[in-house]
C-alpha cells in the first residue's frame, strides 16, 4: 500500500489530486497540505476527508527555514 503527500490540496491541481488517489484501491494514506485546514477555502477538502478514512488534512508552512531542514535531512 502507498502513502502520498499532496501539497495545495484544497483547491485546484492538488485537490483534483486528492480527488482521484481517494478512488484507488492501492493507497493507503493521502496526506492532504494547506496553509490553513481551518479556512473557507478547505470546506470541500474537509468534507471529503470525513467521508473517507484514508484522507488526513495537514497544515504545512514551508519558509527558507523549513524547507532548509528538509533539503539536509534528504540529502
Amino acid at each position: 500500500m502507498t502513502s502520498i503527500l499532496v501539497t495545495g490540496s484544497n483547491q485546484g491541481i492538488g485537490f483534483g489530486i486528492v480527488e482521484q488517489l481517494v478512488k484507488r484501491s492501492d493507497v493507503a494514506h493521502i496526506f492532504a497540505t494547506v496553509r490553513d485546514p481551518e479556512s473557507p477555502a478547505c470546506t470541500d477538502l474537509r468534507r471529503m476527508a470525513s467521508s473517507s478514512s484514508n484522507i488526513r488534512v495537514i497544515k504545512l508552512t514551508l519558509d527558507e527555514k523549513s524547507a532548509a531542514v528538509i533539503h539536509r535531512r534528504f540529502q
